[in-house]
């Protein structure tokens, strides 16, 4: 934290007071010394741990308070994609390795399709497993199916899907944390069979019949350490297992926050820091790119327009993100001035670039 005459050299977005609320916030650290590792943080994951500590939901937060955490990528592996994992991924990725549920042929059972849900059946698929995904809601079917590989989709409330799974799954990852009976799961269970909770609904309540009859197992398990961490980056790095997420820059973590406690993601938000801050900077006079001469100024703003055009189509070309929206003019300028930068031997019609525009989904600066 920043102290008297120390120079405030760091920049994160802070939470306050329990209404979490994160606003930019400056403050200083030490100079790296001989035993300390510097890290480069490029990329954040948004979950609800986040908005459990900027509100205080434990009682136990402490203000300014900044949300985050970061950890070694494998080289081969997509940054932005990386940060789902150290959260949604890890939380299902544990108790699934615990409980021996990468036995290729068994069958499992996710209940779910959030952002645990989403990675535990693209594990349960990487592992050779029969998935088959639960759901209160039919419109998940699709993205079920046909985007994450699931091999069935049941709906939850409808009795007779569920009846006709009796007995029939060896192992089910439990990721609702609202509130839903536990029965109907445990029937669907073969003898033997283990049901992993990594949601937090208020309550869990099922007869001790569902329990005993069958000798099946109730497991908790809250998320992974640092042995385990490395092992799952590494899986998915070859596995090619990436995450499905909606990339934003770090101005947008308060409405990602509202969105997030809405449901209304899919499947997990990242937060471009690396991007973001650079283009805060773009042509602020005060900022490090005003202290400059108009040459280098032109030319680092360039820079990161030419980073941030770069790692969108990067993105784009795995289809796995979508970005917050920047204006259509604004895209054509964008690319005319990536264009400028790195083929000035080249003229584009400006009707070719508003094509070009038209193909992009959406961006952001």
């Amino acid at each position: 934290m920043s102290s008297e005459g120390v120079k405030e050299d760091c920049l994160g977005w802070a939470a306050r007071d329990p209404s979490g609320l994160l606003s930019p916030y400056k403050f200083s650290r030490r100079t790296v010394g001989s035993d300390d590792v510097s890290i480069r943080i490029t990329h954040c994951g948004v979950c609800y741990a986040d908005v459990a500590w900027t509100r205080n939901e434990h009682g136990d937060s402490k203000y300014p308070l900044v949300p985050g955490y970061c950890f070694r990528i494998p080289e081969n592996y997509p940054l932005a994609l990386a940060a789902p994992l150290l959260c949604a991924g890890i939380t299902v990725y544990t108790p699934m390795m615990r409980h021996k549920m990468n036995q290729p042929g068994k069958s499992l059972g996710v209940i779910g399709l959030g952002g645990l849900g989403h990675m535990a059946v693209k594990f349960g698929k990487a592992f050779g497993l029969k998935v088959t995904v639960f759901s209160t809601s039919i419109s998940k079917k699709e993205e079920a199916l046909n985007l994450l590989g699931a091999d069935h989709f049941v709906v939850s409330s409808d009795q007779e899907q569920m009846k006709a799974m009796a007995k029939s799954l060896n192992f089910i990852i439990d990721t609702a944390s609202g509130d839903h009976p536990f029965d109907p799961y445990m029937s669907l269970l073969k003898t033997g069979g283990i049901l992993a909770l990594v949601g937090f609904p208020s309550e869990v309540k099922f007869s001790p019949g569902s329990l005993n009859i069958g000798m099946k197992t109730v497991s908790g398990s809250k998320t992974g350490g640092t042995k385990d961490i490395p092992k799952m980056m590494d899986f998915c790095a070859a596995q090619k297992i990436y995450p499905k997420i909606e990339l934003i820059p770090i101005d947008y973590a308060n409405e990602a926050l509202e969105r997030l406690i809405k449901r209304d993601v899919k499947y997990r938000f990242v937060i471009d820091i690396e991007n973001s801050l650079k283009c805060r900077l773009i042509g602020k006079e005060g900022s490090f790119l005003g202290k400059r001469n108009h040459k280098e100024r032109e030319n680092g703003r360039q820079k990161a327009l030419s980073r941030v055009v770069c790692t969108f189509l990067a993105q784009w070309a795995i289809n796995s993100t979508s970005i917050t929206c920047l204006s259509r003019e604004s895209i054509v300028e964008i690319i005319g001035i990536v264009m400028s930068c790195y083929l000035p031997v080249i003229y584009l019609e400006i009707k070719f670039l508003e094509k070009l525009a038209s193909l992009v989904p959406r961006i952001y600066i």
